[in-house]
């Protein structure tokens, strides 16, 4: 197949027809036409109008430490727009939803692991599925004599089999039943944790969120019988529920509602969404959830008000976003995300972005099933379970190919060696589990 019979069996694919502009005018200079590039789950290719339209702005304007507090301070305007942009992406408002910006996703999951009142009471669940950031929340439960459970999907997940007649429930993951203490012992109020990525960057899995977050924030108003997700402590007037999701995947080619999953929290980086700039993430709170958290055991920067260097005497912020935020936050840097979403919204659109990676991933994935070896052994191996049934019972895939490749005798060949092969041939691809250990081992 040419690529106008490709262009023609695949409406959806490159743009509305602009694909070879966008390339010509977004990535000629830095992105040669023989460099095959198929890391975006790593992270994406910044594109020439945002790095222009970055440090034009930087050469004519002067922008002041947002801390300097003049009242017609542009930094503190343009960061102010930056966040509203931010969190209209995200279907909400600062209304409703903070922001602290972060140096990643990872960044952002140990400032919450912080901040967030983990008790002896407590639990953290977790997907089996999440990135290890997520997972590594559980050092701070466990440090404050809290328990952690894993939560593992539907068996028929795993295999590629017709499964409308099997349990599509949650399954517990634990290896052992945690020890809690009873709800009966104290009238405290605790808090626990659920963490969730919107989609798994080890082979695109996108849960049925409305069932699996569904249950928690409708738990925030009415006692939920017959909990449908497999935790160790149940929702109550004690035992209240917070929800974290993990977005730095998906915010790649689909937009995350937060009107429609009003969760707790969200971690993200922008690097993944638009390659430029690195280093800088974000966790979004929502604004109910913010008096619940801990302050940190340090103070300093905009997170106070006044201190004394003579005596334990200070004022700090009491309530609000800025009582989390210490020092000048990189306002430079946050400036070039405008710009990053003005690209998507006004030039790609996530709709397109969706559409065209979705086609190329379906088409590859297919032609890649049809290669054989001359004595019948086939060569790749795909570790999804894409059938009518999945999708049926809400589950969906994003844009990711994770497989494995065979030899002639049905051998697994090495990651690295495919790996080196294809860098040979100016392939940039990702090898490994992908920072996912508990999906990997299940498949694997």
């Amino acid at each position: 197949m040419d690529k106008q019979e490709f262009i023609a069996a695949h409406p959806e694919y490159g743009y509305n027809g602009t694909i070879d502009e966008i390339y010509k005018n977004e990535f000629s200079n830095h992105y040669p036409t023989n460099r095959i590039y198929l890391d975006h789950a790593g992270t994406t290719l910044y594109t020439q109008t945002q790095l222009d339209t970055h440090f034009n702005q930087l050469c004519t304007l002067t922008l002041n430490n947002p801390h300097s507090e003049q009242e017609d301070s542009k930094s503190l305007l343009l960061i102010q727009e930056c966040i509203e942009l931010i969190l209209s992406i995200f279907d909400t408002s600062s209304r409703y939803y903070s922001i602290i910006f972060t140096l990643n996703t990872t960044h952002a999951c140990q400032l919450l692991s912080s901040l967030f009142p983990f008790s002896s009471k407590s639990e953290y669940a977790y997907m089996i599925d999440s990135h290890n950031s997520l997972i590594g929340i559980r050092q701070q439960v466990k440090l404050k004599g809290g328990s952690f459970s894993i939560i593992d999907y539907p068996l028929h997940i795993y295999n590629q089999e017709n499964n409308s007649d099997k349990d599509w429930s949650f399954r517990c993951a634990c290896r052992s039943s945690p020890c809690l203490l009873s709800d009966t012992e104290s009238n405290i109020p605790y808090y626990c944790l659920f963490a969730t990525p919107a989609e798994n960057n080890f082979n695109g899995l996108r849960p049925p969120l409305d069932k699996l977050l569904g249950p928690f924030i409708n738990a925030r108003e009415n006692e939920i019988k017959n909990f449908p997700i497999p935790i160790h402590r149940y929702p109550s007037k004690k035992c209240h529920w917070l929800t974290l999701v993990d977005c730095a995947k998906y915010l790649s080619t689909k937009s995350f509602s937060l009107s429609l999953y009003p969760v707790d929290f969200v971690v993200l980086s922008f690097y993944k969404i638009f390659g430029y700039p690195t280093g800088l993430g974000a966790l979004i709170i929502r604004n109910e959830s913010l008096k619940i958290l801990n302050k940190e055991n340090y103070f300093g920067g905009g997170s106070v008000e006044y201190i004394s260097p003579y005596d334990d005497s200070r004022v700090e912020y009491k309530s609000g976003i800025n009582a989390f935020i210490h020092g000048t936050i990189p306002f430079t840097t946050i400036l070039s995300i405008y710009h990053g979403f003005q690209l998507i919204t006004h030039k790609l659109s996530y709709k397109h972005i969706s559409l065209h990676t979705q086609c190329l991933i379906d088409y590859c994935r297919n032609e890649m099933l049809k290669l054989n070896y001359s004595n019948g052994q086939r060569l790749c191996l795909f570790y999804d379970a894409k059938n009518n049934f999945i999708y049926e019972n809400g589950y969906s895939y994003g844009p990711i190919l994770n497989f494995n490749l065979y030899n002639i005798h049905g051998q697994f060949l090495s990651c690295r060696l495919i790996q080196r092969i294809a860098a040979d041939h100016n392939i940039i691809l990702r090898v490994g589990t992908f920072c996912a250990p508990g999906i990997s081992q299940a498949y694997l």
